[in-house]
């Protein structure tokens, strides 16, 4: 028996699947002869921000705490920030398109696991 989904999960699961015409695509990881039910490639897209997601919030809070440890008052160049921000930003949708993380993947597994007949 498997675990329902968290809310927020649920809801950028059943957000990605009203959506029509998407050709379904093996879920990420599955060799030849894989027997799992296919993933919708907006279900995967969907996964993959969620990890982007992650990371990039892992990733602002690290510098956050940088800065508060660095700066006694915790100030710092705006214009820096912005840039740290949006590099932090691009990096995290790098790493998520790798799956670098396995996060979409643990994802995918469990809509799989879910989603069986």
């Amino acid at each position: 028996m498997t675990q329902p989904l968290p809310p927020v999960l649920a809801g950028v699961v059943a957000t990605a699947n009203e959506q029509d015409g998407a050709a379904p695509v093996a879920p990420a990881g599955a060799g030849a002869g894989a027997t799992a039910p296919p993933i919708d490639a907006r279900t995967r897209s969907a996964a993959e921000q969620f990890e982007s997601l992650f990371i990039h919030e892992m990733l602002r809070h690290m510098h956050s705490a940088a800065r508060v440890l660095r700066d006694a008052d915790g100030a710092g160049d705006p214009v820096n920030e912005g840039l740290a921000d949006h590099a932090d930003m691009l990096l995290a949708d790098s790493l998520a398109g790798r799956h670098a993380f396995g996060v979409a993947d643990m994802l995918l597994k469990a809509l799989a696991a879910q989603n069986k007949p």
